[in-house]
């Protein structure tokens, strides 16, 4: 049994107790020596904290705690000196166990500690996915204990593991070998809106190896943020973050987990520590994501305009049933209708059509973006009249005439290819993002089916509630 607890454990130390590529690093040697690293401590009204010579493990004491520094070491066990349950960790020559001292330091209050991992350490781990770390303990009894608030927080490639304790032993991360990924309603593609709207923050739940996972039998999502720009408020299962005022903002979009030992292999649990100490049942974890969130103007970007909206949609082939590739639609071939509320902020604005190449409901770098035309005033709505070039399913978009030096160029292009053509032309003092955007409604994206059973599809009245701007940097 031991044989087999040291190689499990030390398949998670070779991800989670490895040091980031950040700073300095402290080179673990194969003897029995444990290397005491220059600890610097610094000074702070609130107390102090102590930081280890790698810069990734620090020690945060308020002054309730302990009011001045006696003389806490950081020491970065030998792997000789790893405790046996861990031994197996050391055939990783990147494996890190810190020890704190003086030891049997007692604090009045407790104290954090704090772990910087790297996000390249993790496989498959995207932009938007926090690993579930928790970081333990090894009590005088031999008993491992995971710390107290326990939270892994990520901002961009550094990824921070931290708990609070009373008393000093080995601090340990160990990986639990699941992720969480935060992911937007169906009406954003990324953390972009504006002022006096809002989106909504969900979660989803892998494992290392990227399947899916039920989501645990409690969680709740939580956000946290020092800026005046957003608030929040618990709805369900998903965050809801409303701008309140113009400018960017560093939230932290989290979800608060119960892991249980008994979770079924197809949800999120505590798996593995339960090998460390068999009487653990569960643990709260806290997984936060600090992401770039962006409360825009109304006045240099058209979300507001979009919001509601009345969109009619007309395709015909006044050239007969039959569609004949490749033809433009002047030459009574085929062509499509958009005829939009009339709105002064849409005066000047060009709209056009994305089609969905793989007819997955989702805008993806593949799809063919074509080139737009101009919305023309006609009595109370804008309209225009654009070629079709195939039957399928097609995104619309709109594209803010009053922030670019022109429209680019050319018929069709990539989505890719288009963001990148339009970002050249862009002239506004806003956003760019905020410039271009994709008719949305509480549904997901606006689309419509064009043949090929028919010659004439018609979509008449559709009134979007949440018709909103797809921030384009996202593609």
């Amino acid at each position: 049994m031991r044989s087999r607890l040291a190689v499990l454990v030390a398949l998670l130390l070779v991800v989670a107790a490895c040091g980031g590529g950040g700073g300095s690093s402290t080179t673990i040697t194969t003897t029995a020596t444990t290397t005491t690293t220059v600890a610097v401590t610094t000074t702070t009204q609130a107390g102090f904290e102590v930081t280890s010579e790698d810069g990734d493990l620090t020690v945060e004491v308020p002054v309730e705690a302990m009011a001045s520094d006696p003389g806490i070491t950081i020491s970065l066990l030998a792997p000789a000196d790893f405790p046996p349950e861990l031994a197996g960790a050391a055939d990783d020559p990147d494996a890190r166990i810190y020890d704190l001292g003086p030891e049997g330091l007692e604090f009045a209050a407790p104290v954090t500690v704090t772990r910087r991992l790297d996000a390249s350490r993790f496989e498959g781990l995207t932009a938007d996915m926090v690993p579930l770390v928790a970081m333990i303990t090894r009590t005088a009894d031999g008993t491992y204990e995971p710390y107290d608030d326990l939270r892994v927080t990520r901002r961009g490639d550094d990824i921070f593991v931290s708990g609070t304790t009373t008393h000093f032993s080995p601090a340990i991360a160990v990986d639990l070998g699941q992720y969480v990924e935060s992911y937007l309603d169906d009406a954003h593609l990324g953390y972009a809106t504006e002022k006096g709207s809002g989106l909504q923050v969900g979660y989803r739940f892998y494992r290392s190896d990227l399947t899916a996972l039920d989501a645990p039998a409690t969680y709740e999502p939580v956000g946290y943020t020092r800026s005046s720009a957003l608030e929040f408020g618990a709805t369900g299962p998903m965050l809801d973050v409303r701008c309140l005022d113009i400018g960017d903002a560093m939230p932290r979009l989290g979800v608060r987990l119960t892991l249980e030992a008994g979770a079924p292999e197809s949800q999120v649990g505590l798996r593995t520590l339960p090998l460390l100490n068999p009487a653990l049942e569960r643990i709260e974890i806290m997984a936060k994501n600090i992401s770039d969130f962006y409360c825009l103007d109304p006045a240099t970007s058209i979300i507001i305009a979009l919001t509601v909206f009345a969109l009619t949609i007309f395709t015909d082939h006044p050239g007969g049933t039959a569609y004949i590739p490749n033809e433009e639609f002047y030459g009574g071939l085929s062509g499509a209708k958009l005829r939009f509320s009339y709105s002064e902020r849409l005066q000047g604005a060009w709209a056009g059509l994305i089609c969905d190449n793989d007819n997955d409901g989702q805008l993806d770098p593949t799809d063919t973006w074509y080139a737009p035309w101009s919305l023309e005033r006609n009595g109370d709505a804008l309209e225009y009249v654009a070629p079709l070039y195939g039957y399928g399913n097609y995104f619309v978009y709109v594209v803010d005439g009053m922030q670019y030096s022109g429209k680019p160029e050319g018929r069709e292009w990539s989505v890719g290819q288009a963001v990148s053509l339009f970002r050249d032309m862009y002239t506004g003092l806003g956003r760019f993002e905020s410039s271009i955007g994709l008719v949305a409604s509480d549904l997901g994206l606006f689309q419509y089916r064009v043949g090929p059973e028919e010659g004439e599809t018609t979509v008449g009245d559709a009134y979007l509630e949440q018709a909103v701007i797809r921030t384009t940097f996202q593609f």
